[in-house]
Order: C-alpha cells, then structure tokens, then sequence
C-alpha cells in the first residue's frame, strides 16, 4: 500500500504517521528492555536467550523503520517490510507467551496458598473434634 500510486492522499499521510508512530513504540520497547537489563542485572537478564533475541528484533524493526521514514519512496524496500513484520510478529509472539507465564505463575500461587489454608482448616477441624 505505502508505494502505490494510486492511493488518495489523505491516507498516504495517515500510513505515514502510522509508521512514526510504530517508531515510537518499538522506541518504548527498547526503553523497557533497557530497564529489564538494569532491573534484573545483565547477566541474569541474559541467562534468558529469548530477551537477547527479543532485544535483537525490536533494535531491528527500530533500525528498519528509520530506514523506511529515510527512504519511503523506495520499492527496494519491500524485502524490509516483510522482515519488519516476521519481527514484530514473533514480539507479538513473546508477550503472548510472557503473558501466559505470568498468568500460570500468579495461578500457582493462588493453588499454593489455598492448598496451605485447606491445610490449617483441617488441622483446626482435627483439633476440634479430638476436644470433643
């Protein structure tokens, strides 16, 4: 769409602004990958192969979506589209995934402490009926 002739205007623009502001939040993302290696320590922080290789393809889209603003009227460009988007898929890929981690562990969780409260309501009970 971005290099078609016949598109109107106004939605040449919009697409235009769409990707500054696509730039933006692959600019937010590298920003909270940042804070993830100050947070966590670097080395802990890449004990993880899948942040270092998450790292890598949103530096990536960022790098290739400056080339895109720089060279917008380029149909070489369309090879980098493609890569730009098998890229921000697979990031789409792994915040489903740390969404799901976080989900089982906050599960796990509510489990164990429901399990340990079981656990004292029996003890409770078991006490109650010996008194009897």
């Amino acid at each position: 769409l971005i290099f078609c002739d016949d598109i109107p205007h106004d939605i040449e623009q919009a697409i235009h602004y769409l990707v500054y502001i696509a730039t933006g939040i692959l600019g937010v993302f590298i920003v909270e990958l940042c804070l993830q290696m100050y947070a966590f320590g670097f080395k802990q922080w890449c004990s993880n192969w899948l942040h270092g290789f998450d790292f890598v393809i949103v530096l990536t889209a960022f790098v290739l979506e400056i080339v895109i603003i720089t060279m917008y009227d380029d149909e070489k460009i369309e090879s980098i589209v493609g890569l730009l988007i098998a890229g921000r898929l697979w990031r789409l890929i792994r915040v489903m995934h740390v969404t799901t981690e976080t989900l089982e562990l906050q599960h796990e969780t509510e489990v164990d402490k429901l399990k340990d409260k079981i656990r004292h309501l029996e003890k409770k009970l078991e006490n109650v009926s010996q008194t009897q």
